[in-house]
C-alpha cells in the first residue's frame, strides 16, 4: 500500500512538472520595438510571441522556424521597401487576441489604403500588417518560400503591394503552403497582372471566416 501511495505521488509530481513545462513554452514572448521582435524570430526557444505596442519596421522579417505571431490588436508596419515578413523556412501562425481594436485608414492615389489613425476615414479592426512593397515575386505583406508554410487564424493584411510581378502576391505570396481560415486581406494590390490579394503557386487553403 505504502509503495503504491508513494507511486502515485510521484506520477502526480512528474505530471505537474511536464504541466507546468508545457505551459511556460507556450507563453508568448512579448515585443515592443524592432530589435525585440527580431531578436525573437532568431531564437530557436522561442515559439510564440505576442505585440505589446505598434511596431516599425525598417527591413523585412525572416522567419526560419515554426512560431506563432500574436498581432494583439496592433500595428506591424515596414517603412522600407520589401515584404513585411518572408518565410523562408517554417511555418507561421498569425494570430489576433484583440480584435476589436480600431485602426484608420486613408485611399491614395492608386486606391491603396495606408495607414493614417488621425485622419482616416476606412476602419479595419484588430491587429494589422502594413506598408509591404515588393518586387518580383516577392509579396507585399507576407512571401511564403517553397518549402515554408503560412496560416493565418486572424488580424488584417492592409495596404500592401507588388510591383514588377505578372503573378501579383500584394497580399500575401505564396510558394509554400497557405492556409487561411480567419483574418483579412484587403485593400492590398498589384501593379501588374493579378493576384492583387493573394497569389499562389502551391497549396492553398480558405475556410471559416477568412475574408480576401
Amino acid at each position: 500500500m505504502k509503495r503504491r501511495f508513494l507511486a502515485l505521488v510521484l506520477a502526480g509530481c512528474l505530471a505537474a512538472v511536464l504541466s507546468t513545462t508545457a505551459w511556460a513554452s507556450e507563453t508568448p514572448t512579448n515585443v515592443s520595438t524592432e530589435m525585440e521582435l527580431t531578436t525573437a524570430l532568431g531564437d530557436t526557444a522561442v515559439t510564440s510571441i505576442q505585440l505589446k505596442g505598434n511596431i516599425d519596421i525598417s527591413n523585412t522579417l525572416v522567419v526560419t522556424k515554426d512560431v506563432t505571431l500574436d498581432l494583439n490588436g496592433f500595428v506591424l508596419k515596414i517603412t522600407g521597401s520589401g515584404s513585411v515578413i518572408k518565410i523562408e523556412s517554417g511555418s507561421l501562425t498569425l494570430v489576433d487576441s484583440h480584435p476589436a481594436a480600431i485602426h484608420k485608414f486613408v485611399k491614395n492615389t492608386d486606391d491603396l489604403w495606408m495607414l493614417d489613425e488621425s485622419q482616416g476615414a476606412g476602419i479595419v479592426r484588430g491587429g494589422i500588417i502594413t506598408g509591404g512593397n515588393a518586387g518580383y515575386n516577392d509579396g507585399g505583406g507576407v512571401y511564403v518560400c517553397p518549402g515554408a508554410g503560412l496560416v493565418m487564424r486572424g488580424g488584417s493584411i492592409v495596404g500592401c503591394v507588388a510591383t514588377d510581378d505578372s503573378a501579383g502576391g500584394g497580399g500575401v505570396a505564396n510558394h509554400g503552403d497557405f492556409t487561411m481560415t480567419g483574418g483579412t486581406i484587403h485593400r492590398c494590390s498589384t501593379t501588374e497582372g493579378s493576384g492583387g490579394g493573394i497569389c499562389s503557386v502551391r497549396q492553398l487553403h480558405i475556410s471559416g471566416s477568412a475574408v480576401v
